[in-house]
């Protein structure tokens, strides 16, 4: 403890937090003592270990106080952590555990998702798949909820050229269709389908942000049509925007105020219902092996 009353550790920490507060790389003694409540003598104490030990650096001048190699290699550390692939994983796990179902985060890439983690589910026979794998974007839950956060330009552009695949006989194929599809899961903020791009599969969706508010990935509950009930379908929507939510705020995310999901008044859960009526209805109407 210093002669001050504070630790070395809280006197560095003063002093960080001065740069943070004003949102600056560069300070000279005199605002840093401003700033910091600790003495002149303390401070340049501090000042001087700190550039001792790579936390600062001065200027050519020794006028002013940047920010110093030890904390730029930290924070490029930090950023690369704070990732959405980077932060997912035990989220993905928790989720997993949670539902019993493979539980899969993909990115878009032009016309297809790419799964780029995965955690597999409790169950001998369980969805797979593959990481690094080109999907169709239009069918399944996991392209749609990425398609659904493109601005309306370039997703006419994405779409315009080539002919949608019938993957299913549950898929897609008609851009007014596809189009209804996105808007409602806009609306909802998650992706509900069952056998659109495997007869006997349920994909459950929602988008994850990065800290600019890009919707980077989807993240996928991936599971078997049999082990599912329509109640099912909803609760595993509940619980796969929570997930997703949460690795987007650990990524630095911050999501805007709106109507809760789990309101079962809320518009977005009025088209949450409506999703998970069409894909348990479409199943049942095509002879999808849905549990009851």
């Amino acid at each position: 403890m210093g002669r001050d009353g504070q630790s070395v550790v809280e006197k560095v920490r003063s002093v960080l937090e001065a740069y943070i507060r004003n949102r600056t790389f560069s300070m000279g003694f005199a605002e840093l003592l401003e700033e910091c409540a600790v003495s002149r003598a303390s401070l340049h104490r501090t000042l001087s270990d700190m550039v001792e030990s790579g936390l600062l650096a001065q200027d050519e001048q020794g006028e002013k106080y940047r920010l110093g190699p030890l904390l730029r290699s930290a924070a490029t550390l930090a950023t690369a952590s704070v990732s959405v692939p980077g932060v997912a994983r035990p989220h993905m796990e928790g989720l997993r555990d949670e539902c019993g179902e493979t539980v899969v985060l993909a990115e878009l890439h032009g016309q297809f998702v790419v799964p780029v983690l995965r955690a597999d589910g409790l169950h001998e026979m369980r969805m797979n798949q593959e990481v690094g794998r080109r999907y169709q974007a239009h069918a399944g839950a996991t392209g749609k909820v990425l398609l659904a956060q493109l601005p309306p330009e370039p997703l006419a552009e994405l779409l315009a050229d080539d002919e949608l695949e019938r993957l299913t006989s549950n898929t897609v194929t008609d851009r007014e269709g596809l189009a209804a599809d996105l808007r409602l899961i806009r609306q909802a903020g998650v992706g509900v389908t069952l056998g659109e791009r495997v007869p006997d599969a349920v994909a459950i969706s929602a988008p994850v942000f990065d800290a600019d508010g890009r919707a980077v990935a989807a993240l996928t509950i991936s599971g078997i049509a049999s082990r599912y009930s329509r109640e099912r379908l909803t609760a595993d929507a509940l619980a796969v925007t929570r997930v997703a939510e949460s690795i987007s705020v650990e990524a630095g995310f911050r999501p805007p105020e709106t109507s809760d999901l789990a309101d079962p008044h809320s518009p977005e859960r009025g088209a949450l219902e409506t999703m998970c009526d069409a894909a348990w209805e479409g199943a049942r109407r095509e002879g999808v092996p849905a549990g009851s």
